[in-house]
């Protein structure tokens, strides 16, 4: 074992703080007070028979007794009125004037410390002479002697023990022969102290003089040897200088980082402990030598509070990334762990200085209520954790469909547990709350008490009403809510209706405002709260909004005439205004409108005065086809018919014409060409795509059967004289090109 290993040493509190316990008890025990001799009271000789003859009158005897029965019950109702009293005392005020006694007493030390240091060159002078004495110094000697022999004892048994100790294996060994190898060096480290002390113990014997001097010497090896005792204990267990032989599975970092911070509180306590017990053994009671002791203890919460503060950084760190699955965040469980990973240190931390705090004061009734609460809580969520997994693991055996029929069925799973998990979740819920009763029946909330009191009946019963309130609401939000999404559920062969998408939606929305609205003030007047103030503040406020927003008004009337009238829902394509587009909304407040650029145009509907909707029902294409002057037009009507009828037997255009393409005929005479006009009857929005297709085909068919579609031109006609015939016209070509 190296020189560095008997440096690094691991508390286990408990043992350290037993070993004190038993060292410096009698030094903790106060004197118990005896009653004066003086306090006896002294009766006259006059007195006395007086007395003699009450007892020997039988009737005076009896109206004694009776006298003194009264007097017993008006005692005994005091008594009882007395301790009602302490009992109606809340922990709150009890915790308070602990607080302020203990303040009161900190403050009384410190004013006098200035004593405690004024009488320090008068310890010093006693000190003096104290080594001054030759007898003094010669029982000093021999107990350094005594003591020195016991630590070259321990030397020579750490010599011997070392040369068990290999080092730690590079692979890792069985279970059995790591815990061997655990043992070994756990005796190697502790069995020196214990022989240093044992022979210290003895040769002390030999000694009588100078108790205090041995004894002082005696604690302070107790505690550096269950100090040592449990160091090698940590060390078997965490083993830092290598993983093959550690006893509890932690990584290299964690193990060394844990053993760190077990060192440091160690040392800490082991010197604390010392302070202490040399403190009572030496008598040293004053003012002065409390407050150091109080100093002194208040670190401890201060060194757990920063480990801990440390460790929940290293957590959140490690287990607070994004989960890889988004629905892990989403879940409620996962919520509550990443909430209770994010802030346990806070509570954890407040905890412990309440506890530590508490016992400095001597608060013995705040530290045995906080102790009970929180051990009380912890054996509640230990019972309700097994709980609850007995009550999924119940449903999961009891409502189970078995293999064969979930492969032979794949739907029927799910069909025969559709309510199931609605009452697993009322189940859970009421376990939920039986737990929390219980955990706040711990910490001492009364519930019989209040529930029989005319103050908890009138809160049970208005929260039952509250909870019904809030059962309806949800249940009417949430039926409007199942309704409008089977409503609007798209399924085959089933078209949902332009109006419906736009009205369900909406109705939706004014039914769960108007159901919270009025929830909430039936809430508010269970609550004891007065809501004719708010329902007139309410009125008031709406006369002042319909006064100061009457465009608003005029845009929400015109909205529901809008919706009600069926003039255009959303998907159709209008044009309102100048304004053209689809419509992707109506609202009472104005119409959102996106043109075929992308263009979003929000029109108020106080300013829709016209409106032009292109695919009501129906949607039309409407064909003005030009041809030349010498083209037959029957022929012309022929080639667009046989178009049309292609068409409507194409299998991807032909679904969306609902009528045969319709010739119109023969509709006026251009300047340059005749114009056949014809429409095609579609679904709506399938206009233009008809369309499209249709001129293709045109353009493609005429092309074929050299139909002239005629492009603009102009006849030069230059009239015929009088006397004859007109001149020619003579055109000379400067430059022939090639074609």
């Amino acid at each position: 074992m190296e020189q560095t290993d008997m440096k690094r040493f691991v508390p286990i509190l408990g043992l350290v703080f037993l070993v004190s316990i038993l060292a410096a008890g009698p030094a903790w025990c106060a004197p118990k007070t005896e009653p004066s001799p003086d306090a006896v009271v002294q009766a006259s000789p006059e007195e006395l028979r007086t007395l003699v003859r009450l007892l020997e009158d039988e009737t005076a005897r009896r109206t004694f007794v009776k006298h003194l029965k009264t007097l017993i019950q008006l005692q005994e109702l005091e008594a009882g009125s007395d301790e009602k009293a302490a009992q109606s005392t809340g922990t709150l005020e009890r915790l308070f004037d602990a607080f302020d006694r203990f303040a009161n007493q900190t403050l009384d030390q410190f004013r006098r410390m200035g004593q405690e240091f004024a009488r320090l060159p008068e310890k010093g002078m006693d000190l003096a002479v104290f080594f001054l004495n030759p007898a003094n110094r010669t029982a000093l000697g021999y107990l350094a002697l005594y003591t020195l022999a016991g630590m070259l004892a321990g030397l020579g048994a750490f010599s011997f023990l070392r040369r068990t100790v290999s080092e730690p294996p590079l692979v890792r060994p069985g279970l059995w022969r790591v815990a061997g190898i655990a043992l070994v060096r756990f005796l190697s480290r502790a069995v020196p102290w214990a022989v240093m002390l044992l022979i210290v113990f003895m040769l002390y014997g030999l000694t009588p003089a100078l108790p205090l001097a041995r004894n002082l010497v005696i604690i302070a090896l107790v505690i550096l040897c269950s100090y040592e005792a449990v160091a090698g204990l940590s060390q078997a267990l965490l083993s830092p200088e290598g993983a093959s032989v550690r006893l509890i599975p932690l990584r290299d970092e964690n193990a060394n980082y844990l053993y760190v911070w077990l060192i440091r509180l160690a040392r800490y306590t082991a010197f604390y402990f010392l302070v202490r017990q040399g403190f009572a053994l030496l008598d040293l009671t004053g003012p002065t030598y409390v407050l150091i002791q109080n100093g002194l203890f208040l670190l401890f919460p201060l060194i757990v509070t920063i480990f801990i503060m440390q460790g929940a950084r290293e957590l959140r760190a490690r287990y607070t990334a994004p989960p890889a699955e988004p629905e892990a965040e989403k879940s409620r469980l996962g919520l509550a762990f990443h909430l209770a990973l994010r802030y346990w240190a806070w509570p954890t931390s407040i905890l412990i200085w309440v506890t530590f705090i508490f016992q400095l004061a001597q608060f013995r009734t705040g530290f045995d209520y906080l102790l009970s609460g929180l051990l009380g809580t912890v054996i509640v969520g230990l019972v309700l954790v097994v709980v609850l997994a007995t009550h999924d693991l119940g449903f999961k055996k009891l409502f189970s469909v078995g293999e064969l029929v979930r492969v032979r069925f794949p739907g029927l799973e799910e069909k025969a547990n559709r309510y199931l998990r609605a009452v697993q979740a009322l189940t859970r819920t009421v376990i939920l709350l039986a737990a929390l009763i219980i955990a706040t029946y711990v910490w001492g909330v009364p519930w019989g008490v209040l529930l029989a009191s005319s103050t908890g009946s009138l809160i049970l019963a208005r929260g039952m009403v509250i909870l019904v309130t809030l059962v309806l609401i949800s249940a009417v939000m949430g039926g409007s809510q199942i309704i409008t999404d089977w409503l609007l559920h798209e399924e085959e062969g089933k078209e949902i209706g332009q109006k419906l998408k736009t009205l369900a939606p909406l109705i939706n929305t004014t039914l769960k405002a108007l159901t919270g609205f009025v929830g909430a003030v039936v809430v508010l007047d269970r609550l004891g709260i007065d809501i004719k103030p708010i329902l007139a503040g309410a009125g008031i406020v709406g006369l002042g909004v319909g006064l100061g927003s009457q465009s608003l008004v005029k845009d929400v009337i015109n909205g529901l005439f809008i919706l009600f009238q069926d003039i255009l829902n959303v998907g159709d394509w209008v044009t309102v205004g100048d304004k053209s587009g689809l419509v992707e909304s109506i609202g009472l407040r104005a119409l959102r409108l996106r043109d075929l650029a992308g263009n979003v145009h929000v029109i108020p509907n106080s300013a829709v005065e016209t409106v032009t909707n292109m695919t009501k029902g129906f949607s039309r294409y409407v064909f003005d086809v030009g041809v030349a002057y010498r083209e037959d037009v029957d022929e012309v009507i022929e080639v667009l018919r046989e178009i049309g009828t292609e068409m409507e037997a194409d299998p991807v255009f032909g679904p969306d014409m609902t009528a045969p393409l319709e010739i119109l005929g023969l509709d006026r005479f251009d300047d340059s060409a005749v114009v056949i006009r014809a429409r095609a009857t579609t679904k709506p929005m399938r206009q233009w795509a008809v369309g499209r297709e249709f001129n293709r085909r045109m353009k493609k068919r005429f092309d074929e059967q050299g139909i002239e579609i005629p492009f603009p031109h102009r006849t030069v006609y230059m009239g015929l004289p009088k006397d004859g015939p007109a001149p020619p016209l003579e055109v000379r070509v400067e430059k022939e090109r090639e074609v």
